[in-house]
């Protein structure tokens, strides 16, 4: 015990140095050798050993013990973005200029604060939910409005209980949902159907394709290395035997710059 209370106080001096030393997160970030001492391993500041000849059962029992605390890390870092959000935001309509002289005394860049003070903006507490503890999530559907917001926090919530790598599925209907929805938003048939033909070619993000429909620009579609070099050929004339060797040669060094055989 005197071991594992002299790892827990090398721990909480490391953190000490940039926090108030009676600071309730020094504590339980110093507890940590304390949690898993005991377990089939020893651990240090700075790492961790396994016992000697342990057993599955307790190196199983183990893996799944610091599974759990990382998993409830990863919900309270989750829960805690929206605490920081609403609190910066209810602190600046509270005390306006005055708010901000506190930015230079913490370790958050501003950056950081204000991509979360905007999602918190943006995702009122109505429309948030618990099990949602996957902060990409939050800040795709920020851009959303509240009634848009609240169908896809419900379309999350049954993804999440059929599919364990939900939130890739539901980010990828998220995106193409947004990007249809702004290629509709363009009126002339002709031009909206070029945009859906080179954000499929190019695979144009929701951001280039809002763009698009913005600005009425829609660019040109990128040309493949077989396309651009058939091109080429027809324009010079290369014909026969010569047409099928040069072809042959540039796909091939083209297959090469994409492996990173050679560079371009």
């Amino acid at each position: 015990m005197r071991d594992d209370l002299d790892k827990c106080r090398e721990v909480r001096e490391a953190v000490k140095e940039d926090l108030d030393a009676d600071n309730s997160a020094v504590v339980e970030v110093s507890r940590l050798p304390l949690a898993l001492n005991g377990r089939g391993c020893k651990v240090s500041a700075l790492g961790l050993t396994l016992d000697s000849g342990i057993t599955y059962s307790k190196y199983a029992a183990l893996i799944r013990y610091m599974d759990q605390i990382a998993y409830a890390h990863s919900v309270r870092d989750c829960l805690f973005k929206f605490y920081i959000g609403d609190a910066f935001n209810q602190g600046e309509s509270q005390l306006g200029e005055q708010a901000s002289q506190i930015y230079n005394k913490l370790h958050w860049t501003q950056g950081y604060i204000s991509n979360i003070q905007w999602i918190c903006r943006a995702v009122p507490e109505s429309n948030r939910d618990i099990k949602i503890c996957n902060w990409k999530f939050w800040m795709t559907i920020a851009p959303l409005d509240h009634e848009e917001q609240k169908h896809w926090v419900s379309e999350a919530l049954e993804c999440m209980k059929m599919d364990e790598n939900w939130s890739s599925e539901i980010k990828t209907r998220i995106e193409s949902w947004k990007m249809n929805k702004e290629l509709l938003s363009i009126k002339d048939e002709g031009v909206r159907d070029e945009a859906r033909d080179v954000a499929l070619a190019d695979g144009a993000s929701w951001g280039e394709v809002r763009n698009w429909a913005t600005t009425g620009r829609i660019p040109k579609k990128k040309k493949s290395a077989a396309e651009w070099w058939s091109e080429e050929l027809d324009s010079e004339k290369v014909e026969g035997d010569a047409r099928t060797l040069v072809f042959d040669m540039a796909m091939r060094y083209a297959e090469d710059v994409k492996n990173g055989k050679v560079k371009h």
